[in-house]
Order: structure tokens, then C-alpha cells, then sequence
């Protein structure tokens, strides 16, 4: 009996063993798990396609990594991006060609953004007011086609090679979901972009993109384009532009030679006016050349002055060969902040 007391008490404390050294290995592997390792960043806080007096522009906050390490997880970036206001870009520079990839503030990560990709490239490489360089950079998605930006002090333009796309809002049921949100949404009058719709002198009630498709609305007069309102219910804009297939509503018109005035009201970008769309002037300046309407040399786009933040986006050089376009989009930039930063990413 005491034998068997003495083997039963045994067995009993090799599994106490076994049961406090599984639990030791799995508390090692769960510390393991969720060491955090500190990165170093520098964030960037700046406006692009500022006015020649230096107001306005879009602004945009880029975080560059610079040191050697794993490129930044995907939940990080997210988070990043959600600590923002606006756009935002995290710039990986260690590589040879630097990296970029593009946020909403609302954590959604986007192809491409240009006034983003110009600002994180200048963020990443000016190093004085009068730095010129030639740079080329990737986009996190784009594969390995390396495209090309030129520094030139506080003037970045950025170069665009990619397929052209316009298409003419045929149906009835677009057309009268565009007619919807033009008139209750943004508030225009109907005698404001009637006449052009059924005359079709200019781009109009037609999906334009080089990047990503906007909507291009022309109005009258430019009276009438500052008249136009912010929407204010921001789930039926978005519901109507994702019926349109669009990203955005871009109206503009005609306020001098070789310039316009555009007002931007993007689907869902987390604010509701935009005051500078570079890839939305881009793609309106490749639709007025293709009608031969406006063929300029430059096209000045002027954007963001109804809501108090004028800027100005230059296009220049464009061509069109087939449905691909060149072109080069030009902008000023002016910094706001630049601070260093320490983040934890678990391993």
C-alpha cells in the first residue's frame, strides 16, 4: 500500500511537471510573440500645389523610414494613416529607389496619389532650398517600373506615363444620378451646366482618369462654381459616385486663357472638398486637349479658392499616343513640420 501510495505520488508530480513546462513554453512563445521592436521615423508634415504666395496647397503627412530594417507592417502603416487628417504616404528609402505607399485618413490604402507621391519624395530627398535632383521612386504596387520626379528648390513635377481613360456618361439612369447629386448634393442651379451638357463645347458628363476616374462637370461661369456647396450627407455622395464608377466629382471652367478653376468633392476621402487633385487636373487637362478645345502648351489649374485655400496645379506637356499619356504635373510645396518619432511594432 505504501508502495503504491508512493508511485501514485510520483505520477502525480510528473504531470504537475509536464503541465508547468508546457505552460512556461507556451508563456515563452506568447513573450516571444509580442516583443515589440522600436522604429525610428521621421514624420513630415507639409502642403503641395501651394499659390506662387505660398498659401494654400493640399496638405499631406509622410513618414519616412529610413533605417535598414523590414519594411513597416501593413496594421502599422494603417494606423499611421488613421492618425492623420488627410492623405498620407510612407516612404521606405533604404532601397536604392525609394518605395512609397499611399493612404486615406481613413486607413484605406490607395494605387497612387500625386500630390502625395511629389511630397514624399521631397520630404525624403531635399536637403536645401536650392536642391535640384532628378529622382526616380516605386509605388508599393505598381511592380517594378520605377517613375521619375524633379526637385528643383521648393517645385517638384512629377512625371506621368500611364493609360488614359474617358468615358462619356451615356445612360439615362448615370445621367440623371450625376443630374442628382449636381443639384442636391452640391447645390447647383441647372442653368449652370444644362446648356454645356446638351451643347458638349467641353468635357463634360464624362469619367476622365489617368490614375484613378473623376468625374469632369462643366460649369458656365465661375460664380456659378463657388456657388457650388460641400455635401453634407457623405453616404448618399458616396453611394452616387460609386454608381457613376467614380471617384470624385471635378467640376471646372473656363476662367482664362490656358487656366481653369476646378472645385473637387471626392467620394469618400474623409473630408468633403479637396483644395488641390493633382491625377483629377491631370486627366482634365489630357480630356480638354483630346477635345481640341484647349490645346496649350501649360494648362494652370487653379483649385481651392471657394473654400479659402487657393492653389495651383500646373500641367504641362502633355501627349497623347493611343490611350497612353504623358504629361508632367508641377506644384510648389511648402513645409509645415518635420519631428522624429519612435513607434513599437510587435515581432
Amino acid at each position: 500500500f505504501i508502495l503504491r501510495c508512493l508511485l501514485m505520488a510520483d505520477g502525480f508530480h510528473n504531470i504537475v511537471d509536464r503541465r508547468r513546462q508546457k505552460l512556461e513554453s507556451t508563456a515563452r512563445t506568447t513573450m516571444s510573440a509580442s516583443i515589440a521592436v522600436k522604429r525610428t521615423l521621421e514624420k513630415v508634415t507639409l502642403r503641395v500645389f501651394c499659390s506662387p504666395s505660398g498659401t494654400g496647397g493640399n496638405p499631406v503627412t509622410v513618414f519616412i523610414c529610413k533605417d535598414d530594417g523590414a519594411p513597416l507592417k501593413q496594421l502599422t502603416q494603417t494606423n499611421l494613416a488613421k492618425s492623420c487628417q488627410w492623405e498620407s504616404v510612407v516612404a521606405h528609402v533604404a532601397p536604392s529607389i525609394p518605395v512609397l505607399s499611399f493612404y486615406m485618413p481613413s486607413g484605406e490604402e490607395v494605387s497612387f496619389c500625386a500630390h502625395a507621391a511629389m511630397g514624399g519624395i521631397w520630404a525624403a530627398c531635399s536637403t536645401s532650398e536650392t536642391f535640384r535632383m532628378n529622382v526616380k521612386y516605386r509605388t508599393a504596387h505598381g511592380g517594378k517600373t520605377a517613375k521619375d520626379v524633379t526637385l528643383n528648390g521648393h517645385r517638384v513635377g512629377l512625371y506621368m506615363n500611364s493609360q488614359f481613360q474617358e468615358i462619356q456618361l451615356e445612360e439615362q439612369e448615370q445621367q440623371d444620378t450625376l443630374e442628382h447629386l449636381l443639384l442636391h448634393h452640391l447645390k447647383i442651379s441647372p442653368e449652370a451646366f444644362v446648356g454645356q451638357k446638351k451643347q458638349k463645347k467641353w468635357p463634360s458628363f464624362c469619367n476622365s482618369s489617368v490614375a484613378r476616374p473623376k468625374t469632369l462637370v462643366y460649369l458656365n461661369s465661375v460664380d456659378e462654381l463657388h456657388k457650388a456647396q460641400a455635401p453634407t450627407d457623405a453616404d448618399q455622395f458616396r453611394k452616387g459616385c460609386d454608381a457613376l464608377q467614380s471617384t470624385g466629382i471635378y467640376l471646372y471652367t473656363r476662367s482664362n486663357v490656358g487656366e481653369f478653376q476646378c472645385r473637387q468633392f471626392p467620394r469618400a476621402s474623409g473630408y468633403p472638398e479637396d483644395p488641390a487633385t493633382g491625377i483629377a487636373a491631370s486627366a482634365l487637362a489630357v480630356s480638354l486637349k483630346l477635345s481640341g478645345r484647349a490645346n496649350y502648351p501649360t494648362f494652370n489649374i487653379l483649385q481651392g479658392i471657394a473654400m479659402g485655400r487657393p492653389s495651383k496645379i500646373i500641367v504641362e506637356d502633355v501627349l497623347l499616343v493611343g490611350d497612353i499619356a504623358d504629361l508632367r504635373c508641377c506644384g510648389n510645396i511648402e513645409l509645415e513640420e518635420r519631428e522624429e518619432i519612435v513607434i513599437e511594432e510587435n515581432e
